[in-house]
């Protein structure tokens, strides 16, 4: 996912599993991503973490984008993602030494 500095989606593609092709980024995805990267400038910021997104569950990385030389200003910032299943969550779990457990906000 391409997602330039006013915080429009320029580019938004998933290879789908079973076919792998090229899909659409479902707009709930996006809407969470925009929640939670929306339009940033920082040029030391970067989120990653676990999202739990209507598709799934799915581990996630964001980068501004700056040039070669690691300078800004942003130009946007790059999301790769990708859905996460119960063989993987065992195995993290295991990496961490602790059960993890996807709940939905109260």
């Amino acid at each position: 996912v391409y997602i330039n500095q006013t915080g429009e989606f320029v580019y938004a593609q998933q290879v789908n599993e079973d076919s792998t092709t090229l899909e659409p980024v479902p707009e709930a995805v996006k809407e969470q991503l925009q929640q939670l990267i929306g339009s940033n400038l920082d040029a030391e910021k970067r989120i990653q973490g676990i999202l739990n997104s209507p598709d799934g569950a799915m581990l996630f990385a964001t980068n501004p984008i700056l040039t070669s030389n690691g300078d800004g200003p942003v130009r946007g910032n790059i999301v790769i993602y990708r859905y996460l299943n119960n063989e993987e969550f065992v195995y993290l779990s295991g990496m961490i030494g602790h059960n993890i457990v996807l709940e939905d906000k109260i």
